[in-house]
């Protein structure tokens, strides 16, 4: 399968070869990430003779795409990508029958560590810690598992997950942290409730009240919110395995003898146009002039025009049928189509705005299953076939964007499960907040103003009068309670004494 000449090539090596129709330098590429593959699929779909499907399926939908693929770096974040693609797909279809049993295979493998010199040096990355990280990873979804694997367990970054899964960094940034968190909260609970209630007997009589099962979330719900209050349950967790590092450390899944070389035949065998599903009807080109064998029925010779008619007014027939019965043109499950009515209610195109969340609307559209949804700085991008959306929806809210020009871009999934051409709204300008300028002093109060002064005011000089027997003016005295509607207008001169004669208002 893999010649010694490409033994020591890159990944960007061999995928540019790939692509200019080399089939050794794709099969040193499939040989080279099938290990790490095969156990990434069968850990999403848990199943062995799905993930063989999967594998077989994203394979060749990597030959046919790596001609059109201009980029050819993150060769690896894009194998397991379209491998992703694939497994989420086929886990939702058969995520309704959750009484399926995975076959040939032995649950317990998918929650043994890797045992290996690092983890010799490192006891607590022991059995148990690995039993209760996979009971978490069980229940997630195979798009949320996938994206936890491909982050934890294959190394990929966030910006590699986001350019090759076509989803903004802020979105997978986020995505992660809630997995992550959850999959902290969930080891330290269950580490917590099985190793701490002897050193801690408040920590005891809680689990002592809880009437729920262990497995369940209302049973470590209690033990994460005394942890939040427990100093001496903190401590305690802060000595127990890292639940990421054990996640990553859980040992790969081998697969059985000969599936590596039997998925490989059936890729080879697309690659040179032979279908691996089944084997085509050989076609014997007619001889002219090849006499007819006996008993065969003749057949007389009928004008093509009269041909032709007969079959439009069959094809018509059909259609008129079809109107009648169904009331539509086919009759058959109806054709989704996009929105053609999206638009944004708080932004405009073209315009800059510094609210980095965007909010979209659009109409219902009949017949939708899903919709697919990317946010990117293209104006021509395509969604995955991985649904955002159910086919309900109407409105979408974009994750806070990073200053920059963006572009909205959705498909939708039609009720037999393919999907339309893509839909492209924008441009949307995100610019970045400007800062809130400091409030400047008025030169002149306002009539409308509070009556109460500023500290430190500054009130207009009164002109020196002509010297009299009057006194000069005293200041008003201060009213005991406030009154908190100002009737007084801007302050003037304080007023004379009632007995005297007002001094002259000062000029302004």
């Amino acid at each position: 399968m893999q010649s010694s000449e490409y033994s020591s090539r890159s990944d960007t090596e061999l995928a540019a070869r790939a692509a200019a129709g080399d089939e050794p330098a794709f099969a040193a590429l499939y040989k080279r990430h099938f290990d790490g593959i095969y156990d990434f699929v069968l850990r999403a779909v848990k199943d062995p003779a799905l993930a063989e499907d999967v594998i077989r399926s994203a394979f060749t939908r990597v030959w046919d795409r790596c001609r059109k693929r201009d980029a050819r770096q993150q060769v690896k974040a894009w194998l397991y990508s379209t491998t992703r693609e694939r497994a989420v797909r086929a886990g939702g279809s058969r995520s309704g029958n959750a009484g399926v049993t995975p076959g040939s295979i032995d649950t317990r493998a998918f929650a043994q560590p890797a045992f290996s010199d690092a983890a010799a040096l490192e006891p607590e990355l022991d059995a148990e810690t690995s039993t209760i990280v996979w009971e978490f990873a069980a229940q997630l979804s195979p798009k949320e598992y996938s994206l936890l694997d491909l982050h934890l367990r294959r190394g990929l970054k966030v910006d590699e997950l986001a350019g090759s899964l076509g989803l903004t960094t802020t979105k997978v940034y986020i995505i992660l942290f809630r997995l992550r968190q959850a999959l902290v909260e969930w080891v330290s609970a269950a580490l917590l409730s099985r190793r701490g209630r002897r050193h801690c007997p408040e920590l005891d009589a809680v689990l002592s009240e809880t009437r729920a099962a262990p497995a369940s979330r209302h049973y470590r719900r209690p033990i994460t919110k005394h942890l939040e209050a427990c100093s001496r349950c903190q401590a305690s967790t802060a000595t127990y395995p890292s639940a990421l590092q054990a996640f990553a450390n859980l040992a790969p899944l081998e697969p059985t003898p000969g599936v590596q070389a039997a998925i490989w035949r059936d890729v080879s065998a697309h690659i040179n146009g032979i279908s691996p599903y089944r084997t085509p009807r050989p076609i014997e080109p007619r001889e002219r002039g090849r006499p007819r064998p006996e008993g065969a029925a003749f057949l007389p010779k009928v004008p093509i025009t009269a041909v032709l008619a007969a079959g439009i007014v069959s094809i018509v027939a059909i259609l008129v049928a079809g109107v009648l019965i169904f009331g539509t043109g086919g009759g058959g499950a109806a054709t989704a189509r996009d929105p053609d009515d999206v638009h944004s209610p708080d932004h405009k195109t073209g315009e800059p705005s510094s609210d980095n969340t965007i909010d979209l609307t659009w109409t219902a559209i009949p017949g939708a299953k899903a919709y697919s949804t990317i946010w990117s700085h293209q104006p021509v991008d395509l969604p995955d076939t991985v649904a955002d959306l159910p086919g309900t929806a109407t409105s979408t809210t974009s994750s806070p964007l990073d200053p920059g020009t963006w572009y909205f871009h959705l498909r939708t999934q039609n009720e037999d499960g393919s999907w339309t051409s893509t839909l492209h709204i924008g441009p949307f300008e995100v610019i970045a907040a400007s800062p809130t300028p400091a409030p400047t002093e008025a030169a002149s109060p306002s009539p409308t103003q509070s009556v109460t002064p500023a500290p430190g005011p500054r009130f207009p000089t009164v002109p020196p009068a002509t010297p009299t027997d009057s006194p000069a003016p005293t200041p008003p005295p201060t009213p005991a309670p406030p009154t908190p509607a100002p009737t007084t207008p801007a302050p003037t001169a304080p007023p004379a004494p009632a007995s005297e004669t007002p001094s002259p208002q000062p000029t302004r």
